[in-house]
């Protein structure tokens, strides 16, 4: 299923030099820290993405299509758990340490899973577990190289620099599915061998991200050291609840999850219907994987640094709702509907929102911006999963003992999606029209750089 730093939302006219620049300047004293951060979201997104097609093709020829809600709502509650850990201990230790330490506890853990397969195991185990815990690297490592990112990047640099780092791992998500694909044919279907490489990627990534940060100066504060665990939960949802611009994005982002889940089930549905042979939905799925990184390179290459610029954070969150509302009118459209509305969201979850969620999170105060982060992609969207997820189970029921028609449990489970978007599309207009108001909120005054609200769009 499931994700930057901080982002200037002032609007600066370009120059017609500046029309003419496709991608951003990136300047000498940026460099070591920009191709740092690449690096490791590029190593992540190939391990990730790689074992994603492992475990979902495993998982599917072990226990059938129709369980992955299951496994979903399994990872989702998961997700909820990590991310309330994380969120009590990632603004109290320093992040370039913690995320080097995760890169190199999820490659020896990687390690230890092939030894299970190795030793016999059975397969639907080992695919479950790996499923299971690459989500919560999905969610886990860039929450954390995207914590890092602000901390050592200002607002401006967010700005320019953010979309280009997202391009890594989009580049490393075409990698991971291009050798997922090769490994299966070299092989042989159900050989995990791929994990060792894996494993042996993330063990040098860790590496990679302390070297590359060690002459940095990083002057984040962090959250006192004696706070207890319920006192950090409650300071983050504090921050989320009384700055009005936050309140309206996390309400938008568990919208969100339940239009992604439903998007997700559906294009697996009509998948599965239109190729019942494994083989040929294997095929098709690995297809689309490989393309969907390919179309998110333009956007984050060229197009989400130009819209953040232009647009702002007051208007550019209202473009995902609008997507998400024509993803799923498309939906009704058959197989081919559902390719192009999930390719549109997918592209644009990831290539603009996801950017610019992430930027503007890095207006919340050193000390906050951690777990803020950890809240809103491991809590928000789980808990959007998880209600998808209950939708669906309701709607298939009624299919299944209510006497309800395939095509009318279909409709109530994309017309409920569509009510999401639309509240979604609500919560962006609300934070819109709240947004020079949220500005001017105590909770944002403790923001370590100065030039942070001068940077605003007030």
């Amino acid at each position: 299923m499931l994700h930057t730093s901080s982002c200037s939302a002032r609007f600066v006219p370009p120059s017609r030099v500046t029309d003419m620049i496709i991608l951003p300047r990136v300047y000498s004293g940026e460099r070591a820290r920009l191709f740092t951060l690449a690096a490791l979201l590029l190593i992540n997104s190939l391990v990730q993405q790689s074992n994603d097609v492992m475990s979902t093709s495993g998982f599917v020829s072990n226990l059938g299509v129709e369980q992955i809600l299951w496994l979903w709502l399994m990872e989702s509650i998961l997700m909820i758990f990590a991310s309330s850990t994380l969120a009590f201990i990632v603004d109290r230790m320093k992040r370039v340490l913690l995320a080097s330490i995760l890169s190199a506890t999820l490659g020896l853990t990687y390690l230890g899973l092939y030894v299970l397969f190795v030793a016999g195991a059975p397969e639907w185990l080992f695919y479950s577990a790996l499923a299971v815990i690459n989500d919560q690297q999905l969610l886990l490592m860039p929450l954390l190289i995207w914590a890092v990112a602000n901390d050592v990047f200002s607002i401006a640099e967010s700005k320019r620099l953010v979309p280009l780092i997202a391009v890594a791992g989009v580049v490393g998500g075409v990698v991971g599915n291009g050798l997922a694909a090769g490994a299966a044919r070299w092989l042989g279907e159900g050989n995990p061998q791929l994990l060792l490489f894996n494993a042996g990627l993330l063990l040098t990534g860790g590496g990679v991200l302390l070297t590359g940060m060690r002459r940095v100066r990083i002057e984040a504060r962090q959250s006192p050291a004696g706070e207890k665990r319920l006192e950090a939960l409650r300071e983050g949802l504090s921050f989320l609840r009384e700055v009005p611009a936050f309140r309206y994005l996390t309400i938008s982002m568990i919208v969100t999850g339940i239009c992604w889940t439903v998007i997700d089930y559906q294009l697996l549905a009509q998948a599965a219907q239109a190729y019942p042979k494994p083989a040929d939905l294997q095929a098709f799925y690995g297809i689309f994987k490989v393309a969907v990184p390919l179309l998110l390179l333009p956007v984050q290459g060229l197009i989400a640094h130009r819209l953040m610029n232009r647009l702002g954070f007051q208007h550019i969150f209202a473009i995902l709702p609008c997507v998400a509302l024509t993803s799923l009118t498309l939906a009704f459209a058959g197989i081919g509907g559902i390719v192009i509305g999930a390719y549109l969201f997918r592209i644009t979850m990831q290539g603009i929102d996801e950017p610019a969620r992430q930027a503007f999170r890095g207006l919340a105060p050193d000390e906050l911006r951690g777990r803020i982060i950890a809240f809103m992609d491991g809590y928000l969207l789980p808990m959007g999963f998880i209600i998808g997820c209950g939708l669906l189970g309701i709607a298939l029921l009624a299919v299944t003992h209510g006497g309800v028609s395939v095509t009318v449990g279909r409709a109530l489970y994309l017309g409920l999606a569509g009510l999401s978007a639309a509240i979604a599309l609500w919560a962006a207009n609300r934070l819109r029209l709240r947004y020079v108001e949220s500005m001017f909120s105590w909770r944002l005054r403790r923001r370590r750089r100065p030039s942070a609200l001068k940077d605003l769009d007030l």
